[in-house]
């Protein structure tokens, strides 16, 4: 593993907070996509398909690990390992870890738009795995525009 390198405003590099198994190298960041819904509010099942064309949709994640080259050619650092931010809709690989078993996004340092400031209350809950619906539908709406 690579040693960590001092950012302008985050450690970037290996981060021993981080137990995937999956770790970012170069101007790759690993990011945690909020969950998909595989059932409706009503109960039905949805189709595999349409759960993964939502997941590719996803658009809200939150920084597991930054690569130790990310934005070396910037003036700053645009996230730090916490933050939740907006990328661009389908770009990224997803990767499944193998020790937790949940699906993981790795995106190119430039692939972040922007992040994304919660109120408390929705950070408390999205800690707990609760997502509200309508992050679920600003999810949907900003992959459509």
């Amino acid at each position: 593993m690579s040693k960590n390198v001092e950012g302008f405003r985050t450690k970037k590099g290996y981060n021993e907070g981080n137990k995937t198994g999956l770790h970012a190298i170069g101007t790759m960041v690993l990011l945690q996509p909020l969950p998909v819904e595989t059932k409706t509010e009503s109960g039905l099942l949805l189709a595999p398909s349409v759960a993964m064309n939502e997941r590719n949709r996803g658009v809200i994640c939150k920084v597991i690990e930054i690569g130790p080259g990310c934005w070396t050619d910037q003036e700053h650092d645009f996230c730090e390992v916490g933050d939740w931010v907006l990328v661009g809709t389908y770009v990224g690989k997803f990767q499944k870890s193998y020790i937790d078993g949940k699906e993981y996004r790795l995106v190119r340092d430039l692939d972040i738009l922007t992040f994304v400031e919660f109120p408390q209350e929705i950070l408390d809950e999205l800690e707990k795995g609760i997502v509200r619906s309508e992050l679920r539908d600003y999810n949907a709406v900003v992959a459509f525009n």
